[in-house]
């Protein structure tokens, strides 16, 4: 059987939904959303796997496609569908679990207060809901920069948003959840960045989609080992009964 590999944070979530129904009468099976479900290795499959009735959406028609072509090499009914978690098509109290991964992080920060507030009415009351957000300190982040830690880049004709958080700043969002935890994890490209080529670095700037100017893109290149990251800050918070 092939193995597959899921994102650890992930992991994480689902050992904490273990935990607090450890002892609990395992029917029906629980149901969990993922917002932002798409893609080559989609989460959701791990929940299938242990027992879930999943349920996903995307907003891109082809990451939906990439995750069915998953589903169905692996025999997983996960249904994922068009969708967007500001406007989640579901109706309230709808899952007794929710979650995004490395979704948001591509809204602006308004809009990440609304995805928020439609994950809460969703989500049946005491459930938990699992998300994150990209930290300022990851680098390089493409973009030109507008507002407050908000990049934007065009990706042909798609306008792509980035937008980075400090510590504590997503608290805000969370002041009629419970918080359960906060976790700030850190991925460094040190590897990868040592086999990174000057002519490699360079074949990525593109003056249209980066606030740096070429001079100042090249002269990044010397600190692609010591500075080269991927930050997020994760939450696990819970609807109140």
């Amino acid at each position: 059987m092939e193995h597959i590999s899921y994102p650890g944070p992930i992991h994480d979530f689902l050992n904490r939904i273990e935990q607090t129904r450890s002892g609990k009468d395992p029917a029906p099976a629980p149901r969990i959303l993922d917002c932002g479900a798409g893609g080559e290795t989609p989460p959701l499959g791990l929940f299938f796997a242990h027992g879930f009735e999943t349920q996903g959406i995307d907003i891109s028609d082809e990451q939906i496609t990439n995750a069915r072509e998953f589903a169905k090499r692996h025999a997983m009914k996960l249904k994922i569908q068009k969708g967007d978690m500001r406007r989640i098509p579901f109706g309230d109290e709808s899952f007794d679990y929710v979650y995004e991964y490395h979704s948001m992080c591509h809204l602006t920060k308004a809009d990440n207060r609304i995805a928020i507030q439609e994950m809460m009415r969703v989500l049946k009351k005491g459930g938990l809901c699992f998300l994150g957000f990209m930290g300022i300190e990851s680098w390089p982040i493409l973009g030109r920069k507008v507002g407050d830690n908000e990049f934007r880049l065009m990706e042909g004709p798609q306008e792509v948003v980035h937008s980075a958080y400090a510590d504590g700043e997503p608290d805000a969002y969370f002041t009629d959840w419970k918080v359960i935890q906060i976790e700030k994890i850190t991925r460094w490209w040190k590897n990868w960045s040592t086999q990174l080529s000057m002519e490699d670095w360079m074949g990525w700037y593109d003056e249209e989609r980066t606030q740096f100017t070429r001079a100042e893109w090249e002269g990044m290149y010397a600190d692609r080992i010591a500075r080269g990251n991927s930050t997020h800050i994760f939450y696990i918070v819970q609807k109140p009964e």
